[in-house]
């Protein structure tokens, strides 16, 4: 059975004022679950008769549709390749079968054609690849997600603190002190020294540092036009905005300490962003 995939759903796309009827079947992936399997496609085969009996095709071509359907039953007592399975009967009585990367609400489609391919349209949206990234003068994190699940990409680049990643000594509310490393005799040079103007100094310590992060952040997106949305404090949202030249970076408006927070609470805060974002065709 072929799989289904975005390239697949292009094509129905191009064709879709051909099919007439579509068909999706949630199935359990292996050979113990078959009773459990031919028990759902049984339901089917019966409201599809229902539908087939209020249409205008004559006895023949509902047995021949109804037969070509039921050729899945001959595979349900192998490993299936997917999670479930759409089929797609065109005017010509052609059927195709693919099986799914999800467990499909079951469903038959017949008549308006707009809907016959939403819950793929939905899936392939939703599957859109994106990123997390979690700003903290302590490390950053990045994420990878695809809609369904949320990933943790170890980056020793990313993961390092601002101290570590400028080379600074210390930076605290009373003093910085800062050493620069690659310059002078011995390959050092003394940087700034003294009190004072710790707001300005942090700020601009902050930005050099997330500009060094949004230069790994792109050994990742690429050009790929992928979503990145931030997490963190409102601050450190505001200034890495500022420094990045990646123009698909998106603010979470969440004020979370990224280090405290679960991959469950980042992605309650990341879909509803996502959701809002135009839908991307596939």
């Amino acid at each position: 059975m072929n799989r289904m995939n975005s390239k697949v759903l292009k094509r129905l796309k191009n064709i879709h004022t051909n099919i007439k009827f579509t068909v999706y079947l949630p199935l359990e992936p292996g050979p113990e679950h078959t009773a459990a399997n031919l028990s759902t496609l049984h339901k089917i085969e019966s409201m599809f008769r229902q539908i087939l009996g209020n249409t205008d095709l004559n006895t023949t071509e509902q047995q021949i549709i109804i037969d070509n359907v039921m050729t899945l039953e001959d595979e349900l007592g192998h490993q299936l390749p997917g999670k479930g399975v759409a089929i797609f009967i065109y005017n010509s009585g052609e059927v195709t079968m693919y099986a799914l990367p999800f467990s499909p609400e079951p469903e038959i489609y017949h008549g308006l054609l707009s809907i016959h391919l939403e819950p793929l349209k939905q899936y392939y949206q939703k599957a859109k690849p994106y990123w997390v990234l979690s700003l903290s003068q302590n490390g950053c994190r990045l994420f990878k997600g695809d809609g369904h699940l949320l990933e943790a990409v170890k980056d020793a680049t990313l993961q390092s603190s601002m101290l570590l990643a400028l080379g600074l000594d210390e930076v605290n509310d009373r003093e910085i002190q800062a050493h620069k490393i690659g310059s002078g005799r011995n390959g050092t040079s003394e940087g700034f020294h003294g009190h004072g103007g710790f707001k300005d100094m942090r700020k601009k310590y902050l930005q050099d540092y997330f500009r060094l992060m949004d230069k790994r952040l792109h050994t990742y997106v690429l050009n790929k036009k992928e979503p990145v949305v931030l997490v963190g404090t409102g601050n450190m949202q505001a200034l890495y905005k500022k420094v990045t030249n990646y123009k698909y970076v998106m603010p979470s408006k969440h004020g979370i300490n990224p280090h405290d927070a679960s991959l469950a609470s980042i992605m309650r805060i990341v879909s509803p962003i996502l959701e809002k974002q135009q839908p991307l065709s596939v």
